[in-house]
């Protein structure tokens, strides 16, 4: 300990009895998605022979004068890039640089520039500051404020957020600061000089906390304290995941030899270095408990206690210190005897925000996925805070977050959480008139008994009878109807009635309902029984088809079958149809609702390029995300190269068939939906309806990619406003496919010219539905148009239209309709 320890520590006591400190008070305060940088140098180096050594440029302490005393000793300078420090520096000569580390795309919403020092006169009200990153001279930086210490220590703050925003990550070289001479014989009880610098900035995905800044100059000494209490925040449920809770404090005059100083968090000490929890002030720059030090630093401090010469710049970690739902904290400074100034107190809180008022944080929300802005994100009638729950009656805490059915999703963006084929406000007995439900997306039912009745949206058989609550409920609609058997709990015994003539697991009743096949166990024949589709009434990826009738439920070129590990050899599997691909490596798999299951950014189907359920040859993995930015796309279409020349597919053109719709962008992109021998990537009518898919999904033909003079293209004349499936020729499912009531097939329904809406059924019957036998079907389709009917209808022609399936023989010879018979039985010999 210094020999002039004591008397200094005297004098002290006297100044604190009749002297005067700056309180520190609020500078700036606000909440964002952002944190805050603390950077800073000494200005002076003290020769003290426990003062540890810069670890890049030189003090040279000849000529310091009184090196024991309890000030630095000698100014420093940085000159062609480095920094020395000698007894003929004098204050205003002074400069150091430290570096300021923003993350990629943070920009700066304020920057503050603090400088200290023991003037001769009055407070210095001006500083300088350059970065050196950047050719130019100093600019000048002027006082907003400034405070004196007991001791007649100064600080200065001027505003530098718009010159740190202009160069953000940069070293900072700031000077211009006065000071007395330090080398002088004469021991100096007080005396500090340096400079240092809080930048808050904004930042893409980053947290939402609660940024704030106090300053001032409190001198702090004689077993006393200074408290601040901060307010103005909420810190949300489990924030811990996701963020944390940091606190900045700058200040002068901490010495490393005297005990009992502290800075306290709700009266828990914090440590600046580990177990240091009786000396805070002592010295240091650290991060979380260890020493700071950047090789850009002019000079280079170690940060150790000590090491900054009478200045201490700490950030120290708080997580643990808070907790859900807390509003409030105290913040203590306590000194054990020791004098120092408090300059400054800058924190940052993780802070609750909830753009859509669902009570979930929005950080929360874009850690599981869900949307900040939509308080139901699947649109399925059950707000996102009240997912997850059995029965909202008797629900305390809702699995939001959690995968009831193991399909990858999680239950907050699963419309059928237990994959019953119910939606899960139907069995929670809502009736989707929350304004955050998108009824226009089909994912909502209202329940017709208001919930008088409710089933388990998280298991899908409520009664335990062993049918499924859907293919019970077989009309979707939450209420126990007539011919119905009752899903609800307790009545398990009727589920022996129901009736599954393909044993599929799903009932007859159900799949009349949604379409699929009641005699056909795999109706898309993706390899998948119609029973396990995950989520088989929803239609997961928006193209119209419900999952159970989608090979490719998400878009990401690998049907549903191959991705849940399954062969074509199954029940109902039409391997001839073109489907299905055998899974090479069931041991593992991939969800047939997520297009990307491992959130890596590359979708499942540019990672298995060669789609065959295992990892070989080049590719990546679809199941680590860590392997995705490795994938090359050559024309950024969202389809990697390797997966575009296995598709046979242009890796230099984003719009392969010229139909207006990125390739990308083209729903079941690897499978041949109309059977005409073309994958949809490659198909500018993918369902054979005689309207372009571009038209059809309300596309323009304007983008580069599309080559327009391949005549793929028909721009839609409303702009989007009606669209219609690219995979179902008849939309609306009326009888009459799209292009036939769309006459001019420019996407516009416009009744004045005779036409009909693709998206309304009851206009069909006054439409026809075909002009020509091509309209109903390929050649040898066995499907004709007739005429009178103006319909679709089975047979054939022996001449000029369409023929018979491989083994049978039209009954016509001419052009005149016959009928498709065996071949050998009775009936003609025209067709084919």
């Amino acid at each position: 300990m210094r020999s002039l320890l004591a008397s200094f520590s005297a004098i002290a006591a006297l100044l604190l009895a009749g002297g005067s400190a700056s309180a520190l008070t609020k500078r700036v305060e606000v909440i964002q998605q952002g944190d805050f940088v603390l950077i800073g140098s000494p200005l002076a180096q003290d020769c003290s022979p426990s003062t540890p050594a810069p670890l890049a440029g030189t003090a040279d302490c000849g000529g310091a004068g009184n090196v024991n005393d309890l000030a630095p000793d000698i100014y420093w300078q940085v000159e062609a890039g480095a920094a020395s420090a000698n007894a003929s520096i004098q204050g205003d000569m002074a400069n150091t640089a430290a570096r300021l580390k923003l993350p990629e795309g943070a920009e700066v919403t304020d920057a503050y520039l603090y400088w200290a020092g023991l003037s001769p006169g009055a407070p210095d009200g001006t500083a300088w500051i350059t970065c050196l990153d950047q050719a130019g001279a100093p600019v000048d930086v002027s006082a907003v404020s400034s405070a004196t210490s007991f001791s007649g220590t100064y600080g200065a703050v001027g505003n530098v957020t718009s010159y740190v925003k202009m160069y953000g990550t940069c070293t900072y070289l700031v000077g211009g600061v006065s000071g007395i001479p330090l080398s002088s014989a004469q021991a100096q009880p007080f005396g500090y000089t340096g400079w240092w610098m809080v930048v808050f900035y904004t930042a893409p995905g980053a947290a939402h906390r609660f940024l704030t800044l106090h300053d001032g100059l409190d001198t702090v000494g004689n077993g006393g304290d200074a408290q601040l209490t901060l307010t103005g925040f909420m810190v949300p449920k489990g924030f811990q995941l996701y963020s944390n809770a940091k606190l900045g404090v700058a200040a002068f005059d901490g010495d490393v030899g005297l005990m009992g100083d502290a800075l306290l968090v709700n009266d828990v000490p914090l440590e600046d270095e580990p177990g240091n929890t009786n000396n805070f002030f002592n010295g240091s720059r650290s991060l979380y408990g260890a020493p700071v030090s950047m090789p850009e630093d002019l000079p280079m401090i170690a940060g150790t206690p000590g090491s900054m010469s009478r200045m201490d710049l700490d950030v120290v970690d708080m997580t643990q210190l808070l907790s859900e739902g807390q509003v409030e904290i105290t913040i203590k400074a306590q000194s054990g005897g020791e004098l120092f100034d408090l300059a400054g107190i800058v924190a940052s809180i993780p802070a609750f925000t909830d753009k859509d008022g669902d009570t979930i944080s929005d950080d929360e929300e874009l850690l599981i996925g869900t949307k900040v802005d939509d308080a139901d994100s699947d649109d399925d009638g059950v707000p996102d805070n009240l997912e997850g729950c059995s029965d909202l009656a008797n629900c305390s805490e809702p699995f939001y977050a959690a995968d009831a059915d193991g399909d990858g999703v999680i239950n907050a963006l699963d419309p059928d959480s237990d994959g019953d084929g119910l939606f899960d406000g139907t069995e929670l007995g809502l009736d989707c008139s929350l304004e955050a439900t998108n009824k226009a997306a089909g994912r909502c039912i209202p329940d017709a008994d208001m919930g008088k009745t409710v089933t388990d949206a998280l298991y899908h058989d409520t009664d335990g009878g062993g049918v499924k609550d859907g293919s019970e409920d077989i009309n979707l609609n939450g209420m126990v109807d007539t011919g119905e058997t009752d899903p609800t709990a307790g009545n398990g015994a009727d589920d022996a009635q129901i009736i599954d003539s393909d044993s599929d697991g799903l009932s007859d009743g159900l799949e009349v309902q949604i379409g699929s096949n009641p005699n056909d166990a795999d109706s898309d024949d993706d390899g998948l029984m119609d029973g396990q589709e995950v989520d088989p009434a929803v239609d997961t990826d928006g193209d119209g088809l419900r999952n159970v009738l989608d090979v490719d439920s998400d878009n990401d070129a690998l049907p549903d079958g191959l991705e849940a590990g399954k062969g074509c050899e199954g029940p109902g599997t039409d391997a001839a149809a073109k489907h299905c691909l055998a899974d090479m490596d069931p041991a593992w798999t991939t969800s047939p609702v997520l297009a990307d299951t491992d959130g890596g950014g590359a979708r499942d189907g540019s990672e298995d390029a060669n789609r065959n359920g295992m990892v070989d040859g080049a590719e990546t993995s679809p199941v680590s995300p860590d392997d995705d930015a490795s994938l090359a796309d050559t024309d950024s279409d969202g389809l990697s190269d390797a997966l575009e020349i296995a598709l046979n597919t242009s890796t230099n053109d984003q719009d392969s068939d010229d139909d207006g719709l990125m390739d990308g962008a083209e729903d079941n992109p690897g499978d041949d939906n109309d059977g005409d021998g073309t994958i949809d990537l490659l198909d500018e009518d993918s369902d054979n309806d005689g309207l372009k898919d571009g038209t059809e999904r309300g596309f323009n033909c304007m983008d580069p990619a599309t080559d327009k003079a391949q005549k793929h293209c028909v721009a839609d004349g409303d702009k989007g406003v009606t669209k219609t499936s690219m995979l179902i020729a008849d939309t609306d499912g009326g009888g009459v496919i799209d292009g036939k009531e769309d006459l001019d097939k420019d996407g516009v329904f416009d009744p004045s010219q005779g036409e009909g809406d693709p998206n309304d059924p009851s206009d069909d019957s006054s439409l026809c539905a075909c002009s020509l036998d091509e309209d109903c079907g390929a050649a040898d389709s066995g499907l004709v148009c007739d005429s009178v009917l103006c319909a679709c209808m089975e047979g054939c022609r022996g001449a000029a239209g369409n023929g018979c399936p491989s083994g049978f023989v039209c009954s016509s010879t001419d052009e005149s309709i016959g009928t498709c018979d065996p071949v050998g039985g009775p009936g003609g010999t025209g067709g084919g």
